[in-house]
């Protein structure tokens, strides 16, 4: 076989190869397009800055607000109240079971008659020679210890019952009816019926903006 001839029956095949090839190299990547510009690219930086800062924060709340514990260590026997519900100044709220301190002051009383008693029983025998001055000192002072009796019985019989500082609403109630509580134990969180209040904290910039009105 010659060399023409051969070149001539290779001549296609060869064209062919190279066209495949040509097709099989990447292509070049197209040109990044430029990003797009926003409005805030365009702002100065401290232009940005101050419209965040500009915003401010308001809570509101109620004009007062409380949590009533429990003065004494006693059981809950009636509970008047629950979540939500209004309530009127002095209205009672809570009751505990105070019949130990009833029983006590009934009691004090009882003592404090017999010392009363005695007392006028040493004054009338000082006054024939019979009794001494420290006899009647003694009954006096028994007297005044039985009055304390009773002004203490009275105390104790006062926290026996929650009564409502003022007129408002029950924001959460801590117990539940017959429980046992004791001193300085959370029983109600009230919030008191009113205008509200605005709490936010203004920017030392904005304080000159901000009027009454």
């Amino acid at each position: 076989m010659t060399l023409r001839t051969l070149v001539s029956r290779l001549g296609p095949c060869l064209f062919v190869m190279c066209a495949l090839t040509a097709h099989a190299q990447p292509s070049s990547p197209p040109p990044k397009s430029a990003p797009l510009k926003t409005l805030q690219d365009d702002l100065p930086a401290n232009a940005v800055r101050t419209a965040s800062s500009d915003k401010v924060r308001v809570l509101l709340v109620a004009d007062f607000e409380t949590t009533l514990s429990s003065p004494t260590t006693a059981r809950i026997a009636r509970l008047n109240v629950s979540m939500g519900l209004p309530f009127q100044s002095g209205q009672v709220l809570i009751a505990f079971d105070c019949e130990e301190p009833l029983a006590r002051l009934k009691m004090a009383k009882a003592e404090m008659v017999a010392a009363q008693e005695t007392l006028d029983a040493r004054v009338r025998m000082q006054g024939l020679d019979q009794a001494s001055a420290v006899e009647v000192a003694l009954a006096a002072a028994a007297v005044n210890k039985a009055r304390g009796q009773i002004d203490l019985n009275e105390a104790q019989i006062g926290q026996c019952s929650i009564k409502a500082p003022w007129s408002g609403r029950i924001a959460k109630v801590h117990i539940k009816s017959f429980m046992s509580v004791t001193p300085g134990q959370p029983l109600l969180d009230l919030v008191k019926s009113g205008p509200l209040r605005l709490k936010l904290n203004v920017p030392s910039k904005m304080i000159a903006q901000v009027s009454k009105s």
